[in-house]
């Protein structure tokens, strides 16, 4: 009995030493899994997480490349993992429509949680195709094909890319725009007016080609002509004047980043200069921008020739700014 009583002893004191010398556990190395997730543009990584949360997408159809000004188009990349996951991507242009685009940034590491959490990609067509005639290149869409081997929802994810002529999306030009204009008639000895008043801008047709557009300007307001006494007389303005290849110039040097330009010559006659057909000299000279999107107007200027209408003075300058919207 006693031997067993020993034994049982002994028993007990190896099983606490062995628990005794027993290593603890391990940490659990399981390696953080990264979320891939595409956004239009990086203005949506401004935002809480949230609400970016809502627009997590795994594929996008971006707004169209317009030829042949070759205007680039961007979206973002980003890791949506838990932090200090890390997001291995590469991009390429391997579809069955591939080798037409340029982009930026075609492969790199998203770390989640930080400043390195995503990136911009920016895609242009390649500068040998951006000839809108080439091939019918214009109307087709490329597929830019984004390979994530190691997110948790997708392996490979895809961005649509649009080629379009840019005549064909500034036709969104046409319509009425309508707004006020304001300024200053100019004196002798740097005496000026106040001015101002309203226009209307019919645009019926827009030819980025050609870059000239037709429509009708409606101009109404007061300006004002200076007497022999350097006085302001008020003259009443409500006229309409036609435009068309013959006196406008439709243009931008970047019109992808700073929009276009309609340039109306209102003191010259939409017919051909041989004809002789004279117009009031007044104007008035119209310049008015649109913002790339072409959806609003970016800014715009005018100025115009203010006779004396009983000829005993000549004529005098008035200039301004111009605001306004789209009215239809």
């Amino acid at each position: 009995m006693k031997l067993l009583q020993f034994l049982l002893l002994g028993v007990i004191v190896l099983s606490f030493q062995l628990a005794c010398d027993k290593k603890p556990a391990e940490p659990d190395e399981t390696p953080l899994v990264p979320i891939v997730a595409l956004y239009p543009s990086s203005d949506y990584m401004n935002l809480p997480d949230s609400t970016r949360g809502a627009y997590t997408e795994t594929t996008l159809n971006l707004k169209s490349i317009l030829l042949p000004e070759n205007c680039p188009v961007s979206f973002v990349i980003a890791n949506v993992g838990p932090e200090g996951s890390v997001l291995d991507y590469s991009i390429a242009d391997d579809g069955v429509l591939g080798g037409f685009l340029d982009y930026t940034n075609g492969n790199g590491s998203l770390k989640a949680g930080g400043p390195g959490g995503w990136a911009t990609i920016t895609v242009s067509a390649d500068p040998r195709y951006t000839d809108s005639s080439f091939g019918g290149l214009v109307g087709a869409t490329n597929v830019l094909n984004i390979y994530t081997p190691k997110a948790s929802n997708y392996t490979k994810t895809w961005v649509a890319v649009d080629i379009r002529s840019f005549n064909d999306a500034a036709q969104q030009l046409k319509g009425i725009w309508s707004g006020t204009w304001s300024g200053n008639s100019g004196g002798a000895k740097g005496a000026t007016s106040p001015v101002s008043g309203t226009w209307i801008l019919n645009l019926q047709s827009v030819d980025w080609e050609h870059q000239t557009a037709s429509g009708t300007l409606t101009w109404n307001g007061t300006d004002a002509y200076w007497g022999d006494e350097n006085v302001p007389h008020a003259v009443v303005v409500n006229r309409t004047l036609m435009f068309n290849n013959y006196n406008t110039e439709l243009s931008g040097r970047r019109p992808c980043i700073d929009g276009v330009e309609l340039h109306i010559h209102g003191s010259k006659a939409p017919y051909p200069a041989e004809l002789g057909v004279v117009v009031d000299r007044y104007g008035p000279d119209f310049h008015l921008g649109f913002s790339p999107d072409f959806g609003s107007i970016s800014g715009g200027s005018w100025s115009a020739m203010v006779s004396d209408p009983t000829g005993r003075t000549g004529g005098n300058y008035s200039t301004g700014s111009l605001h306004g919207s789209r009215s239809k």
